[in-house]
């Protein structure tokens, strides 16, 4: 189906594609759909721009609340950009999500994607009642990827080795972020996680920037002049890897209470 083909039919409530494989970006935008069912559709938003030109296959469907894609792997940009009453996505195939595609989506409750390796950034934007983040094989966490997703409060990502800048901003009821593979650091990942008390950082050897670049020594848990109550490393336990201890094999290590120009609560190791 094309790009635009039903955009803008606000009227619209219901489809039926039992047999269609793609659809192109706004191919449904701005439509009163409730609920759907794409069971062969394995291509969605193709030709979606990140120039605002061109949204996603369903950006902006307002009465969307249900969404069924048995056979989609990649959930194209901005797909479901402004749903905001989406609150269940069955998508088990799904391995690629890519910018934009649920940011806005106020009323989706779970971020459940069991095989989900890649997220791009902005992905989450504004998902302000999801409490709950499963992304157990995601490896790449784009920036601003779960920005403002307020009710969280617990985040475990076992194998993210990739976590870009401001990953978790504003995520203001965050007590426990958990990131045992993180190899790569963005700046301002936790900007405004004003109740966050404890940050796990537990893989070995050497902590980069993104790309591999030198680590911001004075950016990574900075607030960045962000209006919300800040992050404060002083009330934060931070756990690290024993190869950051005090002349440690590790890269950075730590000095007393104090690891890469900020002094917390306390750290630990292990």
């Amino acid at each position: 189906i094309g790009r635009g083909g039903f955009s803008g039919c606000t009227a619209l409530s219901s489809i039926a594609l039992p047999e269609a494989t793609t659809l192109y970006s706004e191919t449904f935008s701005n439509t009163g759909l409730k609920s759907v069912s794409l069971p062969k559709v394995t291509s969605i938003s193709e030709g979606a721009s990140n120039d605002g030109m061109s949204n996603g296959s369903f950006c902006r469907c307002e009465q969307l609340t249900a969404v069924n894609a048995p056979l989609l792997t990649d959930i194209g940009l901005s797909t479901f950009l402004g749903c905001i009453k989406l609150e269940t996505v069955d998508i088990p195939k799904a391995t690629t999500i890519r910018q934009s595609a649920f940011s806005r989506c106020e009323s989706l409750k779970s971020i459940d994607f069991d095989k989900v390796t890649t997220i791009g950034e902005n992905a989450f934007v504004l998902c302000t009642a999801a409490t709950e983040i499963k992304l157990p094989l995601a490896t790449t966490i784009g920036s601003n990827t779960f920005r403002s997703c307020t009710a969280v409060t617990e985040i475990e990502l076992p194998v993210a080795t990739s976590i870009d800048s401001r990953a978790f901003l504003d995520c203001t009821k965050l007590k426990t972020l958990r990131l045992p593979a993180a190899i790569e650091l963005g700046n301002y990942i936790v900007a405004g996680c004003s109740n966050l008390t404890r940050i796990e950082v537990t893989t070995t050897g050497k902590l980069t920037g993104i790309g591999g670049g030198l680590l911001n020594n004075n950016g990574v848990f900075d607030n960045n002049g962000n209006t919300n109550p800040p992050f404060n490393a002083a009330n934060c336990t931070l756990v690290l890897h024993t190869d950051k201890q005090p002349g440690g094999s590790g890269d950075p290590t730590a000095s007393g209470n104090t690891w890469i120009s900020y002094t917390w609560k306390s750290i630990t190791y292990q």
